[in-house]
């Protein structure tokens, strides 16, 4: 019950996102590391070949 509380109290918009829903921040990062992802890739293919690492 604890653990419940002190989450609320860190958070109280968004204490148990749940459901596949990010809290605010991360769904920042995880938009901004998907778009750094893209543009690496647009690159990579720009240049006329194939980009030299795995994205996940």
């Amino acid at each position: 019950m604890h653990v419940c509380v002190n989450k609320y109290r860190e958070s109280p918009d968004t204490p148990f996102p749940g459901s596949g829903h990010l809290k605010p921040e991360d769904e920042k990062l995880r938009r901004l590391t998907k778009e750094l992802v893209i543009n690496a890739l647009n690159d990579a293919y720009q240049r006329g070949g194939r980009p030299k690492f795995h994205i996940y």
